[in-house]
């Protein structure tokens, strides 16, 4: 079973972004830089989800390239799941598309792995987040 996680949206100024949230009435986090990754995130917390705002760090972020290609806009819906690896596996096996064939880091620690947006006919890029268990619905840590 998927859970809405986030919706990953792509900007210039992630600082800029967040002050406009924060002006709509939104709580926003701090910025969360992700060097291995090539993004500076910043988390508009919804009462179910929440948006994550994605700025490029340096030239060879995917991110760069999305903005350069198609402006600033929706980059991703993120799907939370129970088994990451299980997921994955599920995929391989029907020859499912994916970009990462294995789980990495994410933001607040997540595993995370992405499907290739040809895997539908929408071509939207699903990224599967699996969170830390104290994360997880249900828990009081």
């Amino acid at each position: 079973m998927y859970s809405l996680n986030h919706v990953g949206i792509a900007v210039f100024d992630v600082l800029a972004a967040a002050e406009e949230y924060r002006r709509l009435g939104f709580c926003v986090s701090q910025v969360e830089e992700q060097k291995e990754h090539g993004v500076r995130v910043v988390f508009v917390q919804l009462e179910n989800t929440c948006i994550e705002l994605l700025e490029p760090l340096g030239e060879h972020s995917p991110i760069r390239q999305f903005l350069e290609k198609k402006g600033p806009g929706v980059h991703h819906i993120a799907l939370g799941v129970q088994n990451l690896d299980r997921c994955l596996s599920g995929f391989l096996t029907q020859q499912i598309p994916l970009i990462d064939t294995a789980p990495r880091l994410g933001a607040h620690e997540h595993r995370v792995a992405f499907m290739h947006p040809k895997a539908t006919s929408s071509r939207v890029l699903f990224e599967f987040c699996e969170p830390t268990q104290a994360l997880l619905p249900g828990t009081n840590e």
